[in-house]
């Protein structure tokens, strides 16, 4: 499909961007996630592709939520906020991104891998900065994981690997 050809180049300049200057244009997030939209729209209609992102973002809400509240805890002698200290505003979108372009059980499956690789991945590369090009590293892992699995939407692959009862 013709949006996959302006998906991966996105994805490839944003994960240039964040690995080189720890900041990516916003405009292209934007871009990456309307291109997602109207994809997923497309691919399994509106109503199917409205369900899995509203599932997707409340489970985006809830751990940023989580975050939110751990931080305000840590830090309750100041003011403290976790957008640009903690988490980009940049990643959020991006993590929008991965809602729209996911159903929520690959989404789920997706985040929990993919982060811990980027973690792993952070601690070997960049042993000395606290600062991680999250978006960099999640564009480099969607697009290999799109690639293999051909359809982010269709749950058979996860749900074949689960033992029935």
């Amino acid at each position: 499909m013709i949006t996959q050809f302006l998906t991966y180049p996105l994805l490839i300049i944003l994960a240039y961007q964040d690995i080189k200057s720890m900041s990516v244009l916003q405009i292209l997030l934007v871009s990456l996630l309307s291109i997602q939209a109207l994809t997923g729209i497309y691919e399994i209609g509106l109503l199917n592709w409205g369900a899995n992102f509203i599932i997707n973002s409340l489970l985006i809400i809830i751990q940023l939520s989580v975050l939110a509240i751990f931080y305000k805890f840590k830090n309750a002698d100041r003011k403290f906020s976790i957008i640009d200290n903690i988490i980009g505003a940049g990643d959020i979108i991006f993590f929008f991104f991965l809602a729209a372009a996911f159903s929520p059980i690959n989404y789920v499956t997706f985040l929990v891998t993919s982060l811990t690789i980027s973690l792993i991945a952070h601690l070997l590369v960049s042993r000395n900065s606290n600062r991680m090009p999250l978006i960099g590293y999640l564009s480099i892992i969607f697009i290999i994981c799109v690639i293999f699995i051909h359809d982010p939407y269709d749950d058979t692959l996860l749900m074949s690997l689960l033992p029935t009862i």
